[in-house]
């Protein structure tokens, strides 16, 4: 196969010529892909994950514009639940819980697992709801 016809382009990070399928696309630039390779980019987004700008840290300012809890009040929380979810009491992590709270006044709730968050959600919150009823029959 003659490789010369195959339309490429030159990563801004390796400085490698490759082509235009190892580009990731982006509408905003002319060519409509982006500056750096996959491959760069991938190791690009690695590295951003682990920085202080990273998904972690922007789990912790969210909690803290949201929620207006810190990281030191979510852990003592999550210590007074005996590191278990607030509904089923199953052991849950930082990484995986989530930060239940009446929708009407904003008030925290508990922590919940991924689980029982979901099943509030489905119920709308609403204390009538006569699951519990219809579970137990």
């Amino acid at each position: 196969m003659d490789t010369s016809k195959i339309p490429q382009k030159q990563c801004n990070k390796c400085k490698a010529f490759k082509p235009v399928s190892c580009f990731y696309k982006n509408h905003y630039n002319n060519d409509g892909l982006h500056n750096r390779c996959s491959d760069c980019h991938k190791q690009y987004y690695r590295a951003w994950q682990k920085s202080s700008h990273g998904k972690a840290n922007q789990r912790a300012r969210t909690r803290k514009n949201v929620y207006g809890i810190s990281h030191q009040q979510m852990t003592q929380m999550l210590a007074e639940q005996a590191n278990g979810c607030a509904i089923c009491e199953e052991r849950i992590d930082e990484a995986s819980l989530h930060i239940d709270h009446d929708h009407q006044t904003g008030k925290i709730r508990g922590l919940l697992c991924h689980n029982c968050n979901r099943a509030l959600g489905g119920l709308r919150d609403d204390p009538r709801a006569n699951a519990s009823k219809f579970v137990s029959s």
